[in-house]
């Protein structure tokens, strides 16, 4: 240590002549990745250095201070490396950490350290003499020769997919710095590691790495997940020379199983609602886990049936019980499901069946007759009988209707017919057709017999029996006679003077039971009776002949018939009728057409209603007046002896009073009634409005809108008093007198009886309105109008403001005169300024008594306080529209001295 001293005192005295400068080392990274780390520097300008030396300290606290001398020290936590030939550091750089020199203090750097640097070198100033330059600055660096850490996710044993997402986290011990990672396959435990794929996700904490793996086929993959940090380190995919266990592993099958039934098992329809269903199913790899039955009924949504577990079997054929609890169009498809998940993706029905439970129903058997047009010798025939073998059965109200509930019903396929109830006797089946009348032949013989009817449905279930009697009669009835009577008669007549007769019948004694009469006057109707013409069998019986105009020989054709349709012979009587004993008419009565009078007083038009009764015997009409010819009308024939109608019939004009004449004219006689008449009143003037007057209808102050009576042709309120003034109906050469009033203003109208003043309702907007008057008279003229105008406003006027003035200086603080100027502001809305302003000064005045201090508005006006007393003085003030309307009152103060007052 002495030497050292002597050296160390002899260099400084050879720096003062030889000195060479410090190297300056480059700075490191807070981590440096490996077992090494190389540093770098910069040499001082002239430097020329023989050896290098070296100090490391491991600092992992943060302790930077170095001992004073290192030159051959090791130790864990500090070492030097000396000397370093200028050979080993190209470039003024050296890796420390790779055992380059034969010492322990090159030795590989401790992975997680912190290590601090510092360097010097030697340089030979002269021949024979070697100093030391100035340490350089320190570096310092933690190493990092560890990869991350890495986690992953174990994935499910089965995989359905076509890929595989394999989810890793890593994170870094040292750096905390990771870079990415690296992920490696292979297809069984010990083959070696196939690359697949490096994503490069850097980051710090704990970083989240996913891999998604597509597999070239199914089968058993392994995987491990290799983690690279920022500064290189990498995970081995080696544990020795054995190449490591996986981190996780899956084996894919995406391959869907197959579940099916075979329709061929099935019938097309079920009477009962348990069901055996065969099935078979399979997967070629991870095996049938579940079968599931799916069921759609009657075109609904698909349900799941059943469940059946079968725990990765590769082949199946099974069963099950179809057991539901409703009728209905039911289509099956099964869904295989295996170990991996993979779901069967047919959804199309595999088989379809029908499951009817329910029988068929009708109310009754109906069987009938066949016969539906009318002939000479067969008309239909009653309920419950023929004539004919050949009959229409129908089974009433049929129908296949689904159970409670449900919507499903295969629907009737046959019907069935016999005369047993046990359908052994004359069964005839007939297919079904809705609402058809099916053509069943019974057996001969007339006799009473049942009729048998059930139904079957297309799945197979037979509906209850229902029965109907019917009796099958092929004898006719026979007639010998018909005899015609007067109605006032009570023997056989030769005459009649009425189209209706009296009519006597003689059956056969020995017929066969007859039912109902037909009689007729044509006897060609005989051979095509209509239904309605039969009629019940008494002693004596009314007829009335039809189309008979003229008097002359009529004819009555009378037939019978039984319950079973069968038709008699005819037979034939006739009388003499005489056409004429009903001609006359009456007049009763005339009135305007339209016009307000229905009593027949008045009319103001020529055209009115003649009303009048005639006989049967009358054809036509004739109409005249006392000025002009008749007019012609045909009327009908009545059905009894005499009836009432009304004619519109128009006279000649002229106002008065006018005479109308009828007679009546029948086809078989020229000689007319006599002569019936009546007078009306025909006034045709129009009345005389002189003039109407519309007003307001308010009397005094109301207090409900804040409104005074208002001025002439101004209302606040639509209802307006109206006053009719004079209106009179001309009375030559004849009047009859004001009747009715009508008043229209913009889609109002009033229509009442005639008053000379009454109240209106004006449209409920305000403006400007046109009311037009009129009066009717009684005869229905109407006068011409007369207008009269009023404006409806309902606007309160507004005061903006209210300024009291010295009415000399203008001064608007202080007056000297009682007298001021008083300068208002206010506005009416669209009626521009008011119509009055008042000023007062009580304001217990506004706003009902302020009748007498009304004054045309000027926006500029003069008022003289009544009170002389000094002091400040109020004025209120208040404005008026024309219709009454009255402003929220308003005041301003003015203060009145009489002496000046002077300030300095």
């Amino acid at each position: 240590m002495k030497r050292l001293g002597v050296i160390t005192i002899i260099a400084f005295g050879v720096i003062s002549i030889f000195a060479q400068g410090a190297p300056i080392l480059d700075s490191l990274g807070e981590f440096t990745g490996g077992y090494t780390c190389e540093l770098h520097w910069t040499l001082p300008d002239g430097a020329e250095p023989y050896t290098y030396h070296i100090q490391v300290l491991r600092a992992d606290s943060g302790e930077t201070e170095f001992p004073d001398s290192l030159d051959d020290m090791y130790s864990d936590s500090i070492f030097s490396i000396f000397p370093i030939p200028l050979a080993a550091v190209p470039g003024n750089s050296f890796t420390v950490g790779l055992d380059s020199t034969s010492t322990l203090a090159d030795d590989p750097l401790a992975d997680g350290a912190r290590y601090c640097y510092r360097i010097r070198y030697k340089y030979q100033p002269s021949p024979g003499e070697y100093l030391f330059s100035d340490w350089s600055n320190v570096v310092c660096s933690r190493q990092d020769n560890s990869p991350p850490v890495v986690s992953v996710d174990t994935l499910w044993i089965w995989t359905n997919t076509s890929s595989v997402t394999i989810n890793s986290s890593l994170y870094d011990n040292i750096s905390n710095q990771v870079a990415g990672a690296k992920l490696y396959f292979r297809a069984d435990s010990t083959s070696p590691w196939e690359f697949y794929i490096e994503r490069d996700v850097p980051g710090t904490d704990t970083v989240n790495i996913d891999f998604t793996f597509t597999p070239d086929s199914n089968g058993y993959y392994e995987f491990y997940v290799v983690g690279v940090d920022a500064f290189g380190n990498e995970t081995s995919l080696f544990d020795g020379i054995t190449p490591v266990p996986c981190h996780t592993w899956t084996r894919f099958d995406t391959e869907e199983p197959q579940a099916s039934v075979n329709p061929d098992d099935f019938d097309e329809y079920y009477t009962v609602r348990s069901i055996s269903l065969p099935f078979t199913a399979s997967d070629t790899y991870s095996g049938v886990k579940e079968v599931q039955i799916y069921y759609r009924r009657d075109g609904g949504a698909a349900e799941l049936y059943d469940t059946l577990i079968f725990g990765g079997e590769t082949d199946i054929s099974s069963s099950d019980m179809f057991n539901v609890a409703n009728d209905g169009d039911y289509e099956i498809y099964l869904t295989a499901i295996d170990s991996a998940d993979n779901v069967e993706s047919s959804t199309a029905t595999e088989v379809q069946f029908y499951i009817d439970t329910n029988i068929p129903e009708f109310t009754e058997t109906d069987a009938f007759d066949t016969t539906t047009v009318s002939h000479r010798y067969d008309v239909p025939a009653e309920a419950g009988y023929s004539n004919s073998t050949s009959i229409f059965v129908t089974p009433t109200d049929a129908g296949d209707l689904p159970p409670s509930g449900d919507t499903y019903a295969s629907g009737i396929e046959s019907v069935y017919v016999a005369e047993s109830e046990a359908f052994g006797v004359n069964m005839q089946v007939f297919p079904y057709s809705e609402g058809a009348h099916y053509e069943y032949t019974m057996t001969p013989g007339d006799s009473a017999r049942n009729i048998y009817i059930k139904l079957k449905d297309v799945a197979g279930n037979f509906s209850d029996v229902h029965s109907q009697s019917i009796y099958l009669d092929t004898d006719a009835p026979t007639i010998d006679g018909v005899e015609l009577y007067d109605l006032d008669a009570s023997s056989a007549t030769d005459t009649t003077d009425n189209v209706e007769v009296k009519v006597h019948i003689d059956p056969d004694p020995d017929s066969s039971p007859f039912y109902k009469v037909f009689l007729t006057q044509d006897s060609t109707e005989l051979n095509h009776i209509p239904s309605d013409g039969w009629r019940d069998i008494s002693d004596t019986m009314l007829f009335t002949f039809e189309g008979v105009t003229s008097s002359g020989w009529v004819y009555t054709y009378a037939v019978l018939k039984d319950s079973a349709g069968n038709v008699s012979n005819a037979v034939c009587d006739s009388i003499y009728y005489n056409a004429s004993p009903l001609k006359y008419i009456h007049l009763i009565s005339l009135r305007d057409f339209d016009g307000p009078d229905t009593t027949g007083t008045y009319t103001d038009t020529t055209k009115i209603l003649v009303t009048l009764t005639y006989g049967r015997d009358i054809d036509s009409i004739s109409i005249w007046d006392d000025r002009t010819g008749p007019s012609f009308y045909g009327v009908i024939t009545p059905a009894g002896s005499e009836t009432t109608i009304t004619i519109e019939h128009e006279f000649s004009s002229g106002d008065g009073v006018r005479w109308i004449y009828a007679q009546g004219k029948s086809i078989v006689d020229a000689i007319p009634t006599d002569e019936e008449s009546l007078d009306i009143i025909l006034d045709t003037r129009v009345p005389i409005l002189p003039s109407i007057v519309v007003r307001d209808a308010s009397t005094g102050f109301d207090l409900t809108d804040t409104s005074e009576v208002s001025d002439s042709a101004y209302t606040n309120n639509p209802v307006v008093d109206v006053d009719f003034n004079g209106p009179y109906d001309p009375d030559s050469p004849i009047g009859s007198g004001i009747y009715h009033l009508k008043l229209v203003s913009s889609g109002s109208e009033l229509n009442i009886g005639y008053v000379s003043t009454t109240t209106f309702t004006l449209p409920d907007t305000d403006a400007v309105r046109q009311v037009n008057g009129y009066v009717q008279d009684s005869a229905g003229n109407w006068s011409d109008v007369f207008v009269h105008q009023i404006t409806l406003d309902r606007y309160r006027p507004t005061i903006t403001s209210v300024v009291l003035q010295d009415s000399a200086a203008g001064d608007e603080d202080y007056t000297s005169d009682l007298k001021i100027r008083v300068v208002t502001v206010a506005e009416d809305g669209s009626m521009g300024n008011p119509a009055y302003i008042a000023f007062f000064e009580d304001p217990d005045l506004w706003p009902q008594n302020l009748y007498d201090l009304w004054q045309p508005y000027n926006n500029e006006l003069y008022y003289t306080f009544e009170n002389a007393d000094t002091g400040t003085k109020t004025l209120y003030v208040a404005v008026k529209d024309r219709a009454g309307n009255i402003s929220v009152m308003t005041s301003d103060d003015i203060f009145y001295r009489t002496s000046i007052v002077c300030n300095f």
